[in-house]
């Protein structure tokens, strides 16, 4: 049997990273799809970057992502392989981020893309207070 190779000390901290970004997500919307306004139970519930992923910078930034409800919107809809459905929900994903934070927002998460040289231990840090603040106001 092959030995598995243990995970690098990148790979653990991309992971909490990854989870800390995916639980504000959720927090923020107070549990509901921010699409459809449906409650989003635990296993029926997708943070999903709404700008993509592309940089670090881009993936870990909250503003850019969209809680979803797993089956309609995230796999039926932005995922959907008819390119029309695919982009109506798209469209309907970038108005609910203007509404929510602002008309530059689009600009913002576009810059992002061109920005590589994020530091994961200075997102862990700044993901883990956003949620303690997000905590805190519920």
């Amino acid at each position: 049997m092959k030995k598995k190779k243990p995970k690098s000390k990148r790979k653990l901290l991309t992971e909490v990273c990854e989870e800390l970004w995916r639980e504000i997500v959720y927090l923020r919307s107070k549990g509901v799809s921010e699409i459809s306004g449906k409650p989003t139970e635990k296993g029926n519930r997708n943070a999903h970057h709404a700008w993509g992923k592309s940089t670090t910078a881009l993936k870990f930034d909250t503003r850019g992502g969209i809680n979803l409800d797993t089956n309609s919107e995230h796999l039926f809809g932005v995922h959907n392989n008819d390119p029309s459905i695919a982009r109506s929900f798209q469209q309907r994903i970038e108005a609910k981020l203007i509404e929510r934070e602002g008309p530059n927002i689009l600009d913002i998460l576009e810059m992002q893309k061109n920005h590589s040289g994020a530091n994961l231990n200075m997102i862990e840090i700044a993901l883990r207070h956003q949620l303690k603040k997000l905590k805190e106001g519920l």
